[in-house]
């Protein structure tokens, strides 16, 4: 897998909310051919896939500035001004602040690249000459300086740390900001020049050098691919060298992003997680803009991915609406939803739009009072447009492309909300988390996510850790991270239900797997996800979570096991039991096979070996302790059965039951009743046979053939209800194959 990294990671918190930056002292790369990215295209002949739109390469873009800032968007701002919103006068005394002292570079000069922005956005606002020069100054220090203005510590060679990490600062929004002070008083010819000249090197060393410069999915591949589209865009009609850029831009956005996220990352999130997507989707939604409409079509027209990352961002949320679903790295947790492309596309759409309408509410739930990018702030507030919350309609969500699916109870702050990830991989920054599954109730995270920045392996997650001695799998007991074709292939969402099933077999497949070596040591992994939305006994915003894991192996020696984090340390109550108590919420988690399991509690981290691959550190400030459930050794076929019951703190465990059957797996809680087949889904209708207690009236059955018929029987015997199901006329399963039956007091089919 390309791009993934070995070794110790140095961490620091980078300045204008890019997130985390990572120095890595050692890097696999993996094989590379030349990126087309980095070859510059011939101006004469156009590659044939190339041909349709590019007359828009030539087209007269007229005067500065041609990115973000159009009249109509710098006339609201002026109003801001007028009224002395909060968002202008927190940006001026920014740029008042900046012109007065010389700040220094910040992080990869995230600083001084938000400091020239800023001070362009107002000198276009106020036209005052101090606020020009000092933006000027800005743009020239992040040129050629390294961390003082005026240290000539810079120059062509600075982006090249950190594999080219700077490519996004002074590479993408350093154009930005050229094309912003472009037409200024202090910006002359010379200059104008010496910044193209920057922009060429570095965008071409990063094409040939860069890390990740041939992988569209990357937070370093959207940098590079800024700088490039953004220098051309601000050029062009300048500098002849302008053409190639846009050209080159023209490529990478028609021929490796827009299929690449259109194709992989369906639904709208990203891998990397969105401490890295925020950036991303902030300059894909800022170039769509810039690129305007080609043949009638606009470009984020052509890209339905900035869309989709609304109702994501809006699924993602947590109930107490600040937080978000924490899949790949942060820095710190719980993690934040950032603003940045939620502002970004409430800039750039127009306010008949509702996703426009949907990214400025939820950018004002995201809101930051440390707010870096001040002048993104100040161009998304326009007092005259409304806001639309999004968290209303259908309570879960699937993002098809990362195998992300969520499901809540309701919209409410008081909510329980679950996630299931299980998609393939695509990026840096994920980690060996296939199958990960997460619960929170209202402002209560019971079951989480107990990784660090950094802290790739599996036993950081709520996984299946499959420990083959290393006979494979370099990183047993975690996953192998080479899968690539893991999925959610069934899903579905009913209003008292959502259901997932993932088939992730492929996350523990050794490198070069089937095409290298056909030696592979976990022959299925298959996780089912089902969330109940009815209360349990009447309870105040309460819900079941049933997970099911079929598990096969090549060798019945090897250890399998069941992994939980809670959000404070979990407790065993019981044979089986499980009690995770946050806040003013509780979990009980119980063990229904393998039978008679034990929960061992494990304290972390577990030295595992060196680099990301292995490391199982907590978050800064968190003790975590896993729970594992570990399966009998001595045979190659194991079965998880967990039933997950989720409610306040002073709710009593309902009746949980283990249903029996031959060859189902099983489990009624209360009122209901969850059953699977334990040998595989079906793909055709077969038979099914299971008892289950008369105090269950309604039966969630899953991994049935989808659309099948079945007919169901039901007959008491005491205080069991015996149910049959067989292929034939009756009751027809859903598209995912899951069945429901509703039964009346006294095990009477409805």
């Amino acid at each position: 897998m390309s791009g993934r990294w070995l070794g110790v990671l140095v961490c620091t918190i980078v300045a204008g909310g890019a997130g985390h930056a990572c120095l890595r002292s050692e890097m696999w790369p993996g094989p590379k051919g030349v990126p087309a990215s980095a070859v510059p295209l011939p101006v004469s002949a156009p590659a044939p896939e190339e041909r349709v739109g590019s007359q828009q390469l030539d087209h007269e873009r007229g005067s500065h500035p041609r990115i973000l800032l159009t009249a109509d968007r710098l006339a609201a701002v002026r109003g801001l001004r007028d009224a002395g919103a909060p968002s202008w006068r927190a940006l001026q005394e920014q740029c008042d602040e900046d012109a007065r002292t010389r700040i220094d570079s910040g992080y990869q000069a995230w600083a001084w690249a938000n400091a020239a922005l800023d001070l362009a956005l107002c000198h276009q606002v106020t036209r005052r000459p101090d606020y020009a020069r000092a933006g000027v100054e800005y743009l020239r220090a992040l040129l050629d300086d390294g961390e003082k203005v005026g240290d000539h510590a810079g120059g062509d060679d600075e982006v090249h740390g950190d594999d080219g990490y700077a490519i996004r600062t002074r590479g993408c929004f350093g154009a930005i900001a050229y094309d912003w002070l472009h037409d200024t008083p202090p910006m002359t010819d010379d200059l104008r020049k010496h910044a193209v000249d920057r922009l060429v090197a570095w965008t071409r060393w990063f094409g040939e050098h860069g890390y990740n410069n041939d992988q569209p999915i990357s937070n370093y591949y959207i940098g590079y691919f800024g700088a490039v589209a953004f220098a051309g865009i601000a050029a062009q009609g300048h500098d002849p060298r302008a053409m190639d850029l846009l050209r080159r831009a023209q490529h990478m956005f028609e021929v490796e992003i827009v299929p690449a996220f259109t194709r992989k990352l369906a639904g709208g999130d990203f891998p990397e997680g969105w401490q890295y997507g925020d950036m991303v989707g902030a300059v894909l939604a800022i170039f769509t803009d810039a690129e305007g409409a080609r043949g009638g079509r606009s470009a984020i027209e052509r890209f339905p991915w900035l869309r989709q990352t609304i109702a994501f961002r809006a699924h993602a949320l947590l109930p107490d609406g600040k937080h978000m679903l924490d899949s790949g790295d942060w820095s710190d947790k719980p993690a934040t939803a950032p603003p940045h492309t939620l502002l970004a596309l409430a800039t750039v759409l127009p306010a008949s739009d509702a996703t426009e309408r949907q990214a400025r509410a939820l950018a004002k739930l995201a809101a930051d009072p440390d707010e870096d990018w001040k002048w993104m702030v100040a161009l998304a507030d326009d007092p005259s447009r409304i806001a639309q919350d999004p968290r209303t309609g259908e309570p879960a969500y699937l993002a098809r492309g990362t195998g992300t699916m969520t499901a809540r109870t309701d919209w409410s702050p008081r909510a329980v909300w679950a996630s299931m990830t299980s998609g393939p991989a695509l990026a840096d920054h994920q980690h060996l988390d296939a199958g990960h599954f997460e619960i929170v109730r209202g402002d209560d995270a019971l079951v989480v996510d107990g990784g660090g920045y950094g802290s790739f392996s599996s036993l950081s997650h709520n996984v299946i850790a499959i420990d083959d001695g290393r006979e494979n799998d370099p990183y047993s007991p975690s996953q192998s991270g080479f899968g690539t074709s893991t999925s959610i292939t069934r899903w579905e969402n009913e209003r008292g239900w959502s259901y997932g099933l993932t088939d992730y077999t492929s996350a523990y497949d050794p490198k070069g797997y089937p095409s290298e070596t056909t030696s592979r040591s976990v022959r299925r992994a298959e996780r089912e996800l089902l969330f109940s939305r009815a209360p349990v006994a009447g309870a105040a915003e309460s819900a079941r979570v049933v997970v099911y894991d079929r598990i096969s192996v090549n060798r019945p020696s090897y250890r399998v096991t069941f992994l939980l984090h809670g959000g404070a340390v979990p407790r065993v109550d019981g044979p089986g039991l499980l009690r995770v108590e946050v806040g003013k919420s509780v979990a009980f988690a119980k063990t229904l096979s393998p039978v008679d399991a034990t929960p061992a509690l494990v304290r972390e981290p577990t030295n595992l070996g060196e680099g990301v691959f292995y490391d199982n550190d907590p978050p800064d400030g968190v003790t975590t302790v896993r729970a594992e459930v570990r399966s009998p050794v001595g045979n190659v076929e194991r079965r998880f059965l967990h039933a997950i019951v989720v409610g306040p703190s002073d709710m009593r465990l309902p009746a949980l039951a283990r249903i029996e059957g031959q060859d189902v797996a099983g489990v009624a809680i209360a009122d209901e009743a969850y059953v699977f087949p334990r040998a595989a889904p079906q793909t055709r209708a077969a038979s099914l046979d299971y008892r289950a207690p008369v105090s269950a009236t309604r039966h969630i059955v899953a991994s049935l053939a989808p659309d099948a018929r079945y007919a169901v029987d039901v007959e008491r015997d005491g205080e069991v209800c015996h149910v049959s199901l067989e292929p034939g006329d009756g009751k027809t399963a859903s598209r995912a194959g899951v069945l429901e039956v509703d039964l009346g007091t006294g095990c009477t089919l409805r």
